[in-house]
């Protein structure tokens, strides 16, 4: 894989897509630079590999030789070192329009969808790894079977990564393979309606070159398909193309018979919750029309050790289980508690829920309200904002409604805060699990060093 490009400097380096970008290009031989806003362990592993990152962001981080800056959605376009690049005259790039420049010299196999992106992309990397097929793989999240990191350099043809919607930027992908999990409403304050967001997946499934995957039982993303060419999967016995029977949910795992045109044989993952098996079912249709045997797709989803900040158990407190997911939509929540009923049977479930951005929150606080049945206890946040300015959403309204469905609902501020008193109230029979794509981990983190 070739890039013009010799030095590279990333502004908003520390966040997941950008970091795994930033790997890629180290491996290539690019020299990297980079800054954020503040440290964390994507930061500390790309220092650990010899980039520089600035924190916070400053001027001064961008040195006379960068040849091009790639920048992040979430940096504003005020961004001091953004506007010492346009000064400059240094080129500029998004970071979906890198990913894009990347994926173009490989046969590119790209999910997409409102929910699974992650594991799903994960899975199928995986796979085609254990297969031999040395794919370079781009995720959003850090995959424990890679070492904990969210990228992978392989000199095979094929390269694997999740795409992004929430800035429209997925579109300048044209994938060889493309899977389509589901269609969902979020990042509305990009498309401005649901329907907006439609016709631009409807638009991803139109730029795929070869195989479109797609999600039966997702009403919406068959609505998306509907009219083109593509190979369908389902978890309910539909007649899809592919389609998981005979599930079995146990503390243990998920079990389901595979039933795909490559072959049929039961397969038992590692991971808890029917999402789980959905993803499954399709990165193994992704992965055999990549050209892997069935076989050896069966067998590496069996050894799938999953991803960070899935359902992910970050220690104990006091026989307390004390779990971290990184679930923030209102459906990711749901399956994700629904999960942690299978996982844990018996015990008591107590959420910690970070709200994480305001536009997301006033466009889906209602959706909000249905998302904790699987709950006995709430705790919930202010905002973590990203950056964001409020923009007309009322936590009280949240409350107000949590409240009349739910009544052990807690409203504490800061997770910081929350420590001292879920110390006093915890007592040794729960799973406390931390919801947000915020920091609201680090109170596991906390707990886990004070019991």
């Amino acid at each position: 894989m070739s890039f013009r490009y010799k030095k590279v400097h990333f502004v908003g380096i520390g966040g997941i897509g950008m970091s795994a970008l930033a790997r890629v290009l180290v491996d290539m031989g690019v020299e990297v630079t980079g800054s954020d806003i503040a440290d964390n362990a994507n930061v500390k592993s790309l220092r650990d590999l010899g980039v520089s990152v600035w924190v916070p962001h400053d001027a001064n981080a961008l040195a006379n030789d960068v040849e091009l800056v790639v920048y992040s959605s979430a940096v504003p376009q005020d961004n001091v070192e953004l506007k010492k690049a346009f000064e400059m005259g240094i080129p500029v790039m998004k970071r979906g329009e890198l990913l894009a420049a990347i994926s173009s010299e490989k046969d590119s196999v790209i999910v997409a969808g409102s929910h699974g992106k992650t594991t799903t992309s994960a899975m199928i990397g995986k796979i085609l790894y254990d297969a031999g097929f040395s794919p370079t793989v781009l995720v959003g999240g850090r995959i424990k079977d890679f070492e904990d990191t969210n990228a992978l350099m392989g000199d095979g043809h094929i390269i694997v990564a999740e795409s992004d919607e929430s800035d429209g930027s997925f579109l300048l992908l044209t994938p060889w393979i493309g899977v389509l999990t589901n269609v969902d409403r979020e990042h509305l304050n990009h498309y401005g309606d649901f329907d907006s967001l439609k016709r631009a997946f409807r638009l991803f499934l139109e730029r795929v070159r070869e195989h479109r995957v797609v999600c039966a039982d997702d009403e919406s993303a068959m609505q998306v398909a509907e009219g083109v060419d593509k190979f369908t999967y389902s978890v309910k016995n539909t007649s899809a193309d592919a389609v998981a029977e005979s599930i079995e949910l146990t503390a243990e795992g998920s079990s389901f018979v595979c039933r795909t045109p490559w072959g049929v044989e039961r397969v038992k993952i590692p991971l808890a919750g029917i999402y789980n098996v959905a993803n499954a079912l399709a990165a193994v249709c992704a992965a055999c029309l990549s050209g892997c045997p069935f076989e050896k797709a069966i067998s590496s989803l069996e050894r799938f050790s999953g991803v960070q900040r899935r359902l992910t158990v970050r220690g104990y407190f006091k026989g307390t289980v004390l779990v971290d997911d990184y679930a923030h939509h209102p459906t990711e929540i749901h399956n994700t508690l629904s999960a942690v009923r299978q996982r844990w049977p018996g015990r008591r479930v107590v959420a910690v829920f970070q709200p994480h951005r305001y536009s997301r929150m006033r466009h889906l606080w209602r959706d909000f309200l249905d998302a904790f049945d699987f709950a006995d206890e709430l705790w919930v946040t202010d905002v973590y904002s990203a950056g964001e300015a409020n923009n007309g959403f009322r936590i009280d309204d949240l409350l107000m409604g949590l409240k009349e469905k739910k009544a052990a609902v807690v409203f504490v501020p800061s997770w910081m805060e929350m420590v001292p008193m879920l110390k006093d109230r915890l007592r040794g029979d729960e799973v406390l699990i931390t919801l947000g794509a915020g920091d609201v981990w680090k109170l596991c983190e906390a707990l886990r060093e004070q019991g």
